[in-house]
């Protein structure tokens, strides 16, 4: 299944690290004098952070995707729409790390490329 970040076309292959670890439902828990516990808990509205990664092996983008990627990230209050296997969400964008695999200085060069956003 494709990955679609607003409507640059990304690697279907690129490895999501962070997709486990975030918890949908929040729990504080606080001891009153008498020693009871007062749990509170409540679901999160946003504030998932999404992390796609390729590595060295696989998940290559180009120079002229991560290009096209830098431009959406110049835009500090936009919020772009995020289609991820399936599963679709609304994003911002927090940093782009792009790494060239190989250095000729062409725009067909491959790159790993790390993408971190956080829903909203």
């Amino acid at each position: 299944m494709a990955i679609t970040l607003d409507t640059v076309e990304l690697p279907d292959d690129l490895a999501w690290p962070d997709r486990y670890s975030w918890q949908a439902v929040d729990v504080s828990v606080e001891y009153s004098l008498t020693g009871a516990a007062i749990v509170q808990s409540a679901e999160k509205q946003a504030g998932r952070p999404i992390t796609l990664q390729s590595t060295e092996q696989r998940a290559w983008v180009t120079r002229l995707i991560v290009d096209a990627l830098k431009v959406l990230q110049a835009d500090p209050e936009a919020t772009y729409s995020l289609s991820v296997r399936g599963e679709s969400y609304t994003v911002v964008i927090q940093s782009i790390e792009a790494s060239p695999l190989f250095d000729w200085a062409d725009d067909s060069d491959s790159c790993a490329v790390t993408l971190k956003m956080i829903t909203v």
